[in-house]
Order: structure tokens, then C-alpha cells, then sequence
């Protein structure tokens, strides 16, 4: 097959060249009394209608090719005369990534009787098939050997089909890990760019009441060319993917230097040497538009098949991810109406009772007053300013429930965050009789959140967990992590929960120390900014066995 000879870049010979890379090869002269095997007709049609490949090679070290099978032809676009005219035909179109492999394997064939590999190889038509090549080795009566043979199984549906099926495991676990959408659809876009390292994707989302494209997820492709197309609008000559939005059908366009579609964004595209450009609009499940997804490549060209079934396949998964999201966006807006009257009826109830409180003694502060009786007035008085100051609690708490920190998250230390809120509360902690054991390992566990809020959630879990008992709780905080969380575990060895207030402990106004002020809006706090961070939290308790309360935030990125 006019394989490469493994001779060495210093040694020497009379009979070898040397190619581009450096590495010596047997000479054309050396090869020419290896002339093409003479293959009856009846045989060579028989053939020709094989699905695999059949070849013959001469003796080592250079194994000039003796014979190919005309199927050739149909299946990879080369005429089998190509094969013996160039010594290196073949070693020039295996993949720049397999070859030295397969090359390796050619060489220390020894005393096997065969070997096969898998490996890329070039078509006509510049795109890659997988081959399965079964090589048995051709010996003499001496055991030298003599030649080889083999066949070419094109794979290329089984490989592919394996690498999008990995690819679409590891976006559909994304998914249920609640990933965030940008994330999804970037992990998306790399499963795809996986499949031809000459194409570069993007996806672009749908906003409907500005009929433009947004900025979805484009990781290879430059910062500013995303900066400068997001937010176009589509239409009937908007590019790719604004003609494919605007027509809700496929658009290919195999020049965009020529193709008047990209007239007002040609430049851009120019500037980072894109020459083509195929768009498939993304639909929801009720056909609405959410999108588009393209491929670009820097040469001018047109879909192969598989492509053109790829882009479909990666529409449907980015139609997938998002309208998990838009599910995810209306789930919390119900859930936040849901709240909202929880939280109205909550407050009106709360501040009903010390209103009615302030009422009653201002009606005996003014009797007080008219009778002169000094020591009752302020005694009313006292009771007044008692009950403004747990209203002015109540609203507090209110407005820091609903409150939203739009601060950038940034990667930070969950140690460094608990070890500051353990300092915050060790005070508390002496007060109470309390013992409050920090973590102690100094690795740091990075996870992906805004400090302030999360020292917010342990400076809170660890009064709750002091709280636990009137006196001499002991609260332990571990940590652990794995690739994706990081999961603290604040515990008490206090009066623990039953099942029905283990139910409520995350509604607001819902507390289990009334006596001690407590306005019950402390862990929808905490559970609000952990579901802001991406997180879960759980409660795990039983009546006197204590509580332990998991938070899992994701890793840092």
C-alpha cells in the first residue's frame, strides 16, 4: 500500500528518500519490479460487488501496493490505478491523528499472522470514512515476509453513530443535572464540533418579541463576531441563520462571498476566514421557533448527508435543552406566584397579631394618660415599641426573602466561606453553651457562587444548629466533593423534627421557635439562594436524634 518505512531520520541507505516529515522511505526504483497483479474479469466484477475492499501488497519494508478491488472507486472516489502510480497514496489519506498509529502497528507486525486496526481515511471528497482494515500476513516457506493482504470495511455509521450517541449521554446527563442552559447548549455545540475537526458551530436562540437571534452558545467560534451578530434580526437576507429563522426551513450556503443572503454580513464573516455556512431553525414541540443551530466552514462547500442528518440531530437536542428551560422558567414563575400568596397571607397574619397588640395598648396608653397614671403609661409604651419592633422584623425578613443579589458569581472557596461564618457565630455559640466544631482540612473545595449570599445560608444553619438545645448543643460542619458538587453538612445533636415540620421547614413564617422570635423566613432564605446558586438543600432529622442539613452547590468552574 506504499506504507512509510520506519527507518530511522540518521541512518543510512542509497535506495531511500525522504518525505516531508523526515522519515526515510524505499525508493520507487526499488519497487518497480512489484508491478500490478493481472486479475481475470469473471473475478474482478465478482469483485467489485463486494461491500469491502480487497488489496494486496508486495514484501516489507515498503509494501508497494500489487492490487486493489475497482470497488474502490464507488466507495471511496479513487481509481485503483491511483494507488500503484503514487507510492504513498494511501499513507497520505489516513487521518493526520491515526496515522502514526497505524504506522507503529505496521512495523511490529513480527511473527503475527495478522493485525487490524481502525483508522480515518480521506475520500475524494475530503470528508473521512472509518475503516475496519484486516490484514493476514503472506509468508514463505522460511517464514519471511512476503506480502500482504487485506480488506477495507467502511464503519463509518457505526463510529459515528457510537461518538453522537457518547456525545448525546453526556448532553442528556446535563439535563438532568439541571445544568445551566448556556452550558447545555455549549456542551451541545463541542459533541458536534467532535464529528469534523474542520467544522465550527453555533446556536443562536429566538427572541420573539424582538424577532431577533440571541447568543446561545458559539465556544470556537471569536468573541467579538458573536458580539457583533447577536441581537440581528431576522429576515428574508439575514445570513444563514436569520433567513433560516425568518423562512423556518433549512438554508445552505456553500459561498458566502457570493451568495447575496450574507450581503450585509459578509465582512464579518471575512474577517474570520468563514466561507460557508448551513443553518437548521430549532423548533419547540408546538413548532414554535427557539432558534437556530449552523455549521460553518472556512472553504467553500455544501452539506455531505451525514451532515445534513447531523445538524438535524444537534436541532433536537438544543430544542430539547431549551424548552427544558422555558419548562424550568414557568415552573419558578408558578412557584413564585405560589409563594407570593403564601408570603401575603404569611405577612398579614404575622403583623395582624402585634398590630392588634399596638391597638390595644395605645387605647390603655391614653387612658393611662388621662388618669395620670405615670408608670402604666409607659408600661403601655414599652409593649407598643416591643410589638413595632417585630413588625419592623417582619418586613426585614421580607425584604431580604425577596430580595435578588445580581451580583457576578465567581469561583470561590466553600472552606474560606464557612470557616468565615463559624467565626461570625462562635460568639453566639459561647452565649448558648454551644460547642462548634469548623471543618478542618486547608485543601480548597471551589464552587461557582456570590461569598456574601452563601456565608448568609451558614451563618444561618449554624444559629438554627445552636439553637437546637437551650444550652450545650454540639454542631460538626463536614465537607466533601466530588467533579461536579460540593456538599457541606452542618449537624446538631438537638431536639430534631418529625415528619410534619421536616415538610414545612422551608415555608415562610414556618418556625419551630416562636418563643424565641424566630419569624420563620430564615430557611426560605437559605433555600432560595442555594436554588439561585443552582444548588439542593435537604433536611435530615428525627425528634431528639438531632439534624443534619445537606447543601450541595455546583463546583467551581
Amino acid at each position: 500500500m506504499g506504507f512509510l518505512s520506519w527507518t530511522h531520520r540518521n541512518g543510512k541507505s542509497d535506495e531511500t528518500d525522504m518525505n516531508s516529515s523526515g522519515v526515510l522511505i524505499e525508493s520507487r526504483a526499488n519497487r518497480a519490479q512489484f508491478a500490478p497483479l493481472e486479475i481475470p474479469g469473471a473475478l474482478e466484477e465478482f469483485l467489485a460487488r463486494l461491500p469491502a475492499v480487497l488489496y494486496r501488497c508486495g514484501p516489507p519494508p515498503s509494501y508497494p501496493t500489487t492490487f486493489v478491488s475497482e470497488n474502490v472507486l464507488p466507495q471511496f472516489g479513487y481509481p485503483s490505478n491511483e494507488f500503484y502510480a503514487d507510492p504513498y497514496f494511501w499513507t497520505k489519506r489516513i487521518h493526520e491523528n491515526d496515522r502514526e498509529r497505524i504506522l507503529a502497528a505496521l512495523a511490529s507486525i513480527g511473527d503475527k499472522d495478522s493485525i487490524s486496526y481502525e483508522y480515518r481515511f480521506r475520500r475524494i471528497d475530503g470528508e473521512y470514512s472509518w475503516l475496519h482494515d484486516q490484514v493476514s500476513v503472506l509468508r514463505d516457506d522460511h517464514g519471511e515476509i512476503v506480502g500482504l493482504v487485506g480488506s477495507w470495511f467502511d464503519i463509518s455509521d457505526r463510529r459515528n453513530l457510537e461518538m453522537l450517541q457518547s456525545g448525546q449521554a453526556q448532553v442528556l446527563d446535563s439535563l438532568v443535572k439541571r445544568r445551566s442552559l448556556e452550558d447545555s447548549l455549549s456542551q451541545i455545540v463541542r459533541v458536534m464540533e467532535s464529528q469534523n475537526s474542520e467544522m465550527v458551530c453555533s446556536i443562536l436562540r429566538f427572541d420573539p418579541a424582538t424577532q431577533t437571534l440571541r447568543h446561545g452558545a458559539a465556544p470556537s467560534l471569536p468573541d467579538e463576531y458573536n458580539r457583533q451578530i447577536d441581537g440581528a434580526a431576522i429576515g428574508p437576507q439575514a445570513g444563514s441563520c436569520g433567513t433560516a429563522g425568518f423562512r423556518r426551513t433549512r438554508v445552505v450556503v456553500t459561498d458566502i462571498d457570493r451568495d447575496p443572503l450574507w450581503a450585509n454580513y459578509r465582512d464579518l464573516a471575512r474577517g474570520i476566514g468563514m466561507r460557508a455556512c448551513w443553518s437548521q431553525p430549532i423548533f419547540s414541540s408546538s413548532e414554535q421557533l427557539l432558534g437556530t443551530f449552523a455549521m460553518y466552514y472556512r472553504e467553500p462547500r455544501g452539506p455531505s448527508r451525514g451532515e445534513l442528518q447531523l445538524i438535524e440531530q444537534a436541532a433536537s437536542l438544543a430544542a430539547l435543552a431549551i424548552e427544558r428551560y422555558h419548562d424550568d422558567e414557568l415552573m419558578r414563575h408558578a412557584e413564585r406566584l405560589v409563594s407570593l400568596g403564601t408570603l401575603a397571607a404569611g405577612i398579614a397574619h404575622e403583623i395582624n397579631n402585634p398590630i392588634g397588640g399596638i391597638q390595644l395598648a395605645v387605647q390603655c396608653a391614653l387612658n393611662a394618660l388621662a388618669q395620670g397614671q405615670k408608670p402604666r403609661l409607659q408600661s403601655m409604651l414599652e409593649l407598643i415599641a416591643a410589638d413595632v419592633e417585630r413588625c419592623a422584623k417582619i418586613v426585614r425578613g421580607v425584604l431580604q426573602f425577596g430580595r435578588r443579589n445580581d451580583a457576578r458569581k465567581q469561583t470561590v472557596n466553600l472552606l474560606d466561606v464557612i470557616k468565615a461564618a463559624c467565626r461570625l457565630t462562635r460568639g453566639y455559640a459561647t452565649e448558648r453553651g454551644a460547642t462548634l466544631d469548623s471543618p478542618s482540612s486547608e485543601a480548597p473545595v471551589d464552587v461557582f457562587g456570590f461569598s456574601p449570599e452563601l456565608e448568609q445560608v451558614f451563618v444561618n444553619l449554624i444559629r438554627n444548629a445552636i439553637e437546637s438545645k437551650e444550652r450545650g448543643a454540639r454542631v460538626t460542619i463536614h465537607v466533601a466533593s466530588d467533579s461536579d458538587f460540593a456538599r457541606a453538612t452542618v449537624s446538631d445533636d438537638g431536639c430534631g423534627m418529625n415528619d410534619q415540620q421536616k415538610a414545612r421547614i422551608f415555608d415562610p413564617f414556618f418556625t419551630t421557635r416562636q418563643r424565641e422570635g424566630g419569624t420563620g423566613l430564615g430557611m426560605s432564605i437559605v433555600h432560595g439562594i442555594i436554588a439561585g446558586h443552582g444548588g439542593t438543600i435537604s433536611v435530615h432529622s428525627k425528634p431528639e436524634k438531632g439534624t443534619s442539613v445537606v447543601v450541595c452547590v455546583p463546583r467551581g468552574k
